[in-house]
């Protein structure tokens, strides 16, 4: 597996992939391109971001991408997973492990202490998770507000 930071010029693929996977099973969702390409766009821009692309060694095909950036925090620099999702044809082969180990040791490699991230109760994805060393913090809770109804 080749792992390299993501260029600008990738952003085409990494939009029509992320379309394709998140359509899938479980997720079934249906994302507009051109609001997936913008998301890109805003994360790549941030002064914190750190984003990988994965491809084969041998064919070069697409494997997978993970999309992030850096976060302060009193404990140690840690690392925002926000998109993490490995090709529709290559899941459940053991890619998407090697692909998060590669990820985890250049963080390592930057001294950034942890990972964080957060997905879907009951999901294939929250299983990978726990499989690949993650844990559920039972003292937190993820939530949301409008910021609409002050």
């Amino acid at each position: 597996m080749k792992l390299r930071p993501i260029e600008t010029t990738d952003f085409p693929l990494i939009v029509k992939k992320y379309v394709d996977v998140f359509a899938a099973e479980p997720w079934n969702e249906t994302h507009d391109p051109t609001h997936i390409n913008e998301y890109i766009q805003n994360i790549y821009a941030m002064n914190t971001f750190i984003g990988f692309i994965a491809h084969d060694d041998h064919s070069n095909d697409f494997i997978g991408v993970a999309l992030g950036f850096i976060k302060p925090w009193y404990q140690g620099t840690e690392y925002i997973l926000d998109t993490f999702f490995i090709d529709n044809t290559k899941q459940h082969s053991g890619l998407g492990t090697i692909f998060l180990k590669h990820v985890k040791q250049e963080l390592h490699i930057r001294s950034i202490s942890a990972i964080m991230l957060d997905t879907d109760r009951s999901t294939p994805a929250e299983n990978f998770y726990t499989k690949n060393g993650f844990e559920a913090l039972e003292e937190s809770v993820l939530m949301v507000s409008s910021t609409t109804d002050v």
